[in-house]
């Protein structure tokens, strides 16, 4: 009776998979591959007060890599430096590119992005609805025993996604083609979805300078919603400086924020608020 429960308790064990071990390239894709399937080890590569356009993964995250299932990028600086050695760490490892099948934006002049385009697509959370499937179907080829399970949770994930992009609709809808403006273009999906203006004190792939004042000063000119957004990962003191420039006010509002997609609808909310008391 013995031998018998153990060939069981063998054959059944053989017959589910691990969950899987997955690397983001940045913090808000950490709670989407976490909700397809919460069994999963999700990291991001990026943590908390790093820069994506000077990041190098640590000796302990290479490591890690040499273990890991799946790679989420979607064209970050840092990537394309990275992917051969991420690669040659791991060969097996499964790449998927969040940025297939989607019309890019490009970084003007912008230095060292990949293929000069503009990976941020998160902040458009219709775009991470639509490439959910994508994710879904990489997860249930490592771990097919979970497949109803992860095919559940991508329906509920799909419409809270699309359920958030509508709110932000409908809060900013009375403002299109108004202008914020930030320190690093990091918005410019969300800014093309809801139909909103982003001009970026950084030009070029270059840090602010007496030309991207001048910029800012002559946008400035033709809007009265002046709110600037600034990173927790940049010098607040120049956005202020800038905001007092073009009499507005400096808003703190994170695109790197893991509390991903509440964090986009916070965005939305604090635009609103600007733009309807100014």
């Amino acid at each position: 009776m013995i031998r018998l429960l153990s060939l069981f308790f063998c054959l059944f064990a053989a017959t589910v998979t691990q969950a899987a071990s997955i690397f983001v390239s940045v913090p808000p894709l950490v709670p989407v591959l976490k909700t397809l399937d919460a069994d999963n080890q999700v990291e991001s590569l990026v943590t908390a007060g790093y820069s994506p356009a000077t990041y190098s993964p640590t000796p302990r995250q290479l490591v890690a890599l040499s273990n890991a299932d799946i790679f989420v990028r979607s064209g970050l600086p840092y990537e394309a430096a990275w992917m051969n050695r991420i690669k040659s760490v791991n060969p097996s490892i499964l790449i998927v590119d969040l940025r297939d099948g989607i019309a890019l934006l490009e970084h003007h002049h912008h230095e060292g992005h990949d293929e000069d385009t503009d990976p941020h697509l998160w902040t458009d959370p219709s775009l991470i609805a639509n490439q959910l499937n994508k994710l879904a179907q990489t997860l249930i080829k490592l771990t097919p025993d979970r497949e109803l399970v992860i095919k559940q949770n991508q329906l509920r994930y799909q419409q809270q996604l699309l359920s958030i992009d509508n709110q932000i609709r409908m809060l900013l809808a009375p403002y299109a083609n108004n202008t914020f403006y930030v320190y690093h273009p990091a918005w410019s999906y969300f800014a093309k979805r809801y139909q909103l203006n982003q001009v970026s004190l950084e030009r070029g792939g270059k840090d602010f300078g007496p030309h991207a004042l001048e910029h800012v000063l002559e946008a400035s000119r033709h809007n009265t919603h002046r709110v600037l957004f600034v990173q927790p990962q940049f010098d607040r003191r120049l956005a202020q400086r800038v905001a007092d420039e073009i009499h507005g006010h400096v808003v703190t509002i994170d695109p790197l924020s893991e509390t991903y997609p509440t964090n986009l609808l916070d965005a939305a909310t604090a635009l609103k608020k600007a733009f309807s008391h100014e």
